[in-house]
């Protein structure tokens, strides 16, 4: 068969086909098109942030741009530690670099905790890290984030600034038995991402340079005693809200059953690339409690009972709740750490973090 014949049978063919296809069809076009626009520019999109996030960060408690940036980060031949969890162990530790100093640079560290932090985006993060051998991962539990598995929703649509795939979120969150109530194609669109580009833009443009991560919680609150009292008020005035019950003052067994599961998860992950795991239940301001809410956790025995089968699994669990030499001036809530905590709390971190890689090479 010659080429020519070829040819005219395909464009038999094709106007054959074109005129049997609603596809093709004049008002159907304009929606076609912008859907392969659509498709085109999402991986594009994806690439420019990813490439470029330095310029995301617009503030100086930016902690989700500055987790991205170290997600990307190469690193060097030293050991690492992955500070994984809530806000708690945010106030506990110091920034990486402070930490890597306190170590005499040893090892590299990668503060990958967040605000409200699920054990679900935990261990979206452990598997998105460059694990290796010799590696520690330091993972925060304590009793909201046992209580909690639903990450928040506006976090879902755009985590971790799109060096996260969402999907990967949603997918997990189906495994472990959750619905996610965000809508598929919050995250796969163009118009999901202008407001971000745009401010890349704007940063870019800008004469300085974006401001730099300075830290969560950068408030002077042991040096400002009225900043310290003003917090306090306000984290007690938010309490009144039912969903602080739910998280801090019950315990959700079924909840907690799913989270012990995720833990598992997490240290078999770490096992499998010869990384080292340990769980810290950090110290807490056992006097808030009782002062505001009547009590110390009532169901404390049922609490300590989910930890029996990950330490029967082998998992290292630190329960640091009763540390002492903590008194209510070392918190500016229930929870989280003052600066004059973080010092006092250092010399623990540094005796676990050493303990955990002593012997471990690469």
């Amino acid at each position: 068969m010659s080429t020519l014949t070829k040819v005219a049978r395909l464009r038999a063919w094709w106007t054959t086909k074109r005129s049997q296809t609603k596809l093709f069809e004049p008002a159907l076009s304009p929606i076609i098109l912008a859907a392969l626009t659509l498709v085109l520019l999402i991986p594009v999109s994806r690439t420019v942030i990813s490439n470029n996030l330095p310029l995301t960060v617009n503030s100086s408690d930016d902690i989700r741009a500055y987790m991205s940036m170290r997600l990307v980060e190469p690193k060097d031949q030293r050991r690492a530690v992955f500070n994984l969890g809530g806000s708690s162990l945010l106030r506990a530790v110091a920034e990486g670099p402070a930490l890597e100093r306190q170590f005499n640079d040893r090892f590299q560290f990668y503060n990958l905790t967040t605000p409200s932090q699920t054990n679900i985006e935990s261990l979206l993060l452990l598997n998105t890290i460059d694990l290796r051998a010799g590696d520690l991962v330091v993972m925060h539990v304590n009793i909201s984030r046992l209580n909690t598995l639903r990450p928040l929703k506006h976090w879902i649509c755009t985590p971790y600034f799109y060096t996260i795939n969402p999907d990967d979120i949603t997918a997990i969150m189906t495994e472990t038995g959750i619905t996610p109530e965000v809508n598929p194609l919050c995250h796969v669109t163009w118009l999901s991402r202008h407001r971000l580009l745009k401010k890349m833009l704007k940063n870019l443009l800008h004469r300085d340079r974006p401001p730099k991560y300075l830290g969560i919680y950068p408030l002077p609150l042991d040096r400002d005693p009225e900043a310290l009292k003003k917090m306090r008020e306000d984290r007690l005035a938010k309490q009144a809200d039912p969903a602080f019950e739910d998280s801090w003052l019950t315990l959700n067994m079924a909840n907690a059953r799913a989270n012990i599961g995720l833990i598992k998860q997490m240290y078999e992950y770490a096992q499998q690339r010869g990384a080292q795991f340990v769980l810290l239940d950090l110290p807490m301001n056992r006097d808030w409690f009782i002062r505001y809410h009547g009590q110390w956790f009532p169901f404390e025995p049922d609490y300590q009972a989910q930890f029996k089968g990950l330490k029967t699994a082998g998992i290292d669990y630190r329960d640091l709740r009763y540390l002492p030499g903590y008194t209510f001036d070392d918190f500016y809530d229930q929870t989280h750490m003052t600066q004059q905590a973080r010092r006092k709390f250092l010399p623990d971190y540094k005796s676990i973090v050493l303990e955990k890689l002593a012997g471990t090479t690469r």
